[in-house]
């Protein structure tokens, strides 16, 4: 019999339980983020479960901001939950207010994927995650005691006509111009929120269905951020060059000395520039200042020049993930 809960005393057994193919790392990953929901008051997150003697079969969602929710991990005896249980889970779902999209993020081979498919999933995209491995006694500028951050951080570039960051061969001399990186919390929600909504005109990442259509500027804001309010978001960092916003560089730090490279963004005037590696850069200069040992992120394996950008940087493919969604 299907069980809602918010909250039970069985709660950490059954999370053991479903994410027991994760270790103690991904067990880790998801207690935290429940974690920084409950801090802001948000208890966003449902079990959904049927635990008896004779079947025990789990599903955790993730109430998300922006009007979605996400499966985050399910499980169940034998060949795991049954259909009958999912639809179950689903049929609830689809009563929850204000909530207009369900999604499921899979690897390729995932025993669940044609179930999804099959009652009427979209695949928005397939998604390449990969790790830049860092190397924090080579880092020069390593100093935990003193150590800088990106506030206020300028980036020095050469500028040729027409091209920044690249070196070209031309007649004049280089223009040195000053790429900055200012806290995003330092514009305003609705600029922030127009310089995310630009950098996806002409993009190639989640070129069809993309989740961020029909979002307010505000909305969008809290997608990426998951509600988190932005004084809070200290890796959020907008780049600027002669006053004008070039691009976003959105992070975020996870247990085990790993920090996230949770989106980077350029309009469309900001392309073929430079900038994009200028960007990469920074991730990783920020990681190592934050005695990280990885950075990681994940690209849609559509966008080809994204990809052959990070690969470029050093970053290293290690597993594919499908992302799934249905309209409710």
């Amino acid at each position: 019999m299907l069980q809602t809960h918010s909250d039970t005393i069985q709660q950490f057994e059954i999370l053991e339980w479903i994410f027991a193919d994760r270790g103690a790392e991904g067990l880790q990953v998801v207690l935290q983020e429940r974690q920084q929901d409950l801090a802001l008051g948000r208890d966003s997150w449902v079990f959904f479960q049927d635990w008896n003697s004779s079947s025990r079969q789990a599903i955790y969602v993730r109430r998300l901001t922006g009007h979605s929710a996400r499966i985050v991990g399910l499980r169940g005896l034998g060949n795991g939950p049954t259909s009958e249980f999912i639809t179950e889970v689903l049929t609830v779902l689809r009563r929850f207010p204000s909530l207009n999209r369900i999604e499921y993020m899979c690897p390729s081979e995932d025993e669940f994927r044609s179930f999804f498919l099959g009652i009427g999933f979209r695949s928005l995209a397939s998604i390449q995650q990969i790790c830049l491995p860092l190397d924090l006694a080579a880092f020069s500028g390593h100093n935990p005691q003193g150590a800088s951050t990106s506030a206020d951080c300028e980036i020095l570039l050469e500028e040729s006509p027409g091209v920044v960051g690249k070196t070209q061969e031309h007649s004049g001399a280089p223009m040195a111009r000053q790429l900055k990186m200012l806290p995003a919390h330092q514009l305003s929600t609705a600029k922030l929120g127009r310089l995310i909504r630009k950098t996806f005109e002409g993009t190639l990442d989640l070129a069809v269905n993309s989740p961020v259509d029909g979002l307010s500027d505000h909305m969008l804001i809290k997608y990426f951020s998951n509600g988190i309010p932005l004084h809070h978001l200290e890796h959020w960092y907008v780049a600027e060059l002669a006053g004008e916003a070039m691009g976003c560089l959105l992070m975020q730090m996870h247990p085990r000395e790993t920090m996230e490279l949770v989106y980077m963004g350029l309009p469309p005037q900001s392309r073929k520039r430079g900038i994009g590696s200028q960007l990469v850069q920074e991730a990783r200069q920020t990681a190592l200042r934050h005695d990280c040992n990885m950075l990681v992120t994940a690209v849609d394996i559509q966008n080809e020049p994204a990809v052959r950008l990070y690969e470029r940087a050093g970053f290293q493919r290690y597993s594919k993930i499908e992302w799934l969604s249905i309209a409710v």
